[in-house]
């Protein structure tokens, strides 16, 4: 192997000198960053090239090459490049410029000038601590090949560093790009820690939530697929109008939902236990009925079947019930997870987003440590949040939704 030292402005151009000769036909030795007298910086990367080794000898080449600094009267920085071996103490200088490419000296021949033959009495244990050196140098300097790669901006390490972060946690490619290209600060560029909580600030004012609202009278409908926690969910908002607020709301529940196993038989429950009214209702005409019936009634809240998005049939049926009476006011929320995939979340959305959503309320917070995919679907949503729920105890797993809630979470991950 020969030894050569390349010398750059920083590490990208010295790289870019042996990639221009040797393409990827190398293996780097050692890199470092050296300040000269004149407080100007440099980079130096040793490689070694392949040379033929012939029987048990080794080239004068395999020797480290020192390099000795020193100044010239104009103050500029020349070096001395000195061979280990060399019987004539070859020298070369030569003056700082942009970059340098420093070689071994050779005769006309092209023969290094001189010849070291290494006759090794322990030749094995001589190769294996050599193969142990030559191992350990390996992957130190491929996983330091990787981070001196071209990236073809001065800052773009750091900007790619940040978009890699926040892609691994959820966060889409393409708005991640397009926030930072609206970045006019270029310090904010520089530093990962400010770049990354430039970002976050960036989502925190992106999510939309919706301020609790104690207007009455009002009707809730709570819409969504099957399994996401709609009627937990209902009976925590009940408990919060009926028993939370200074004032006590009359409330009412209306179940829908006659598919599920065991569904009206749970609601009932918790209507009993909070001693609220509860109705269950079959049609559309029924429906209308009840409405009339609890007039009176402050906050109606009303849960309906987990639909698939597939079942057509369930969703009208649903849409059925809002529509039925335009004089009824039916502000419809509907529920998610915190534990689906953007894709999930996507679909659910565009197949209930014609029911006219008044706000989204976010299940299973304490399901998942990552809400990477959720936040990325909020930064586009143009439905509020109005809460979110955390566990099954009711009322008190249940919160009023803000930005700064749904970050802290995000942030756990990264």
């Amino acid at each position: 192997m020969t030894d050569e030292i390349f010398i750059g402005k920083d590490a990208q151009d010295a790289y870019d000198q042996i990639h221009k000769k040797y393409g990827q036909n190398f293996k780097l030795v050692n890199a470092k960053q050296v300040r000269y007298k004149n407080g100007e910086m440099r980079f130096e990367i040793t490689v070694s090239v392949e040379e033929k080794i012939e029987g048990r000898y080794f080239s004068h080449d395999t020797h480290e090459i020192f390099i000795d600094r020193k100044s010239n009267q104009d103050t500029q920085d020349t070096y001395e490049v000195i061979t280990e071996e060399s019987s004539h103490q070859d020298t070369q200088e030569v003056q700082d410029g942009n970059f340098m490419t420093i070689f071994n000296s050779e005769n006309e021949d092209g023969i290094p000038s001189s010849q070291s033959e290494f006759v090794q009495n322990d030749q094995d244990d001589e190769n294996r601590l050599l193969k142990e050196e030559i191992s350990k140098l390996k992957q130190e300097m491929e996983l330091f090949k990787k981070e001196i790669i071209p990236t073809g901006e001065k800052n773009s390490s750091v900007v790619d560093k940040v978009i890699e972060l926040f892609i691994k946690n959820g966060i889409s490619k393409a708005w991640l790009q397009e926030t930072i290209e609206l970045i006019t600060d270029e310090e904010i560029k520089k530093d990962f820690g400010t770049l990354k909580e430039y970002i976050i600030e960036e989502i925190d004012s992106h999510i939309i939530c919706k301020e609790e609202s104690i207007e009455i009278p009002k009707i809730i409908l709570f819409a969504g697929p099957t399994g996401v926690g709609k009627t937990t969910t209902l009976a925590k908002i009940a408990a919060r109008f009926g028993y939370m607020f200074t004032k006590s709301y009359s409330v009412a529940m209306i179940n829908l939902d006659h598919y599920r196993v065991g569904a009206g038989t749970q609601m009932e429950k918790y209507a009993e236990m909070m001693g609220l009214s509860y109705r269950n209702v079959y049609n559309t005409q029924e429906f209308a009925e009840e409405i009339e019936s609890l007039k009176g009634i402050d906050v109606i809240l009303v849960d309906t079947a987990g639909i698939s998005p597939f079942d057509l049939q369930r969703l009208s049926q649903t849409v059925s019930f809002i529509t039925q009476d335009k004089e009824i006011k039916i502000a419809t929320t509907l529920v998610l997870p915190a534990t689906f995939k953007l894709q999930d979340l996507e679909n659910m959305y565009n197949h209930f987003s014609f029911l006219d959503l008044e706000s989204l309320i976010l299940t299973k917070f304490d399901e998942t440590y990552h809400v990477g995919a959720l936040v990325d679907f909020l930064i586009t949503c143009p439905t509020p949040v109005s809460y979110i729920a955390s566990g099954q105890e009711v009322p008190d797993d249940l919160d009023v939704a803000t930005s700064e809630y749904i970050i802290e979470k995000f942030k756990e991950s990264l």
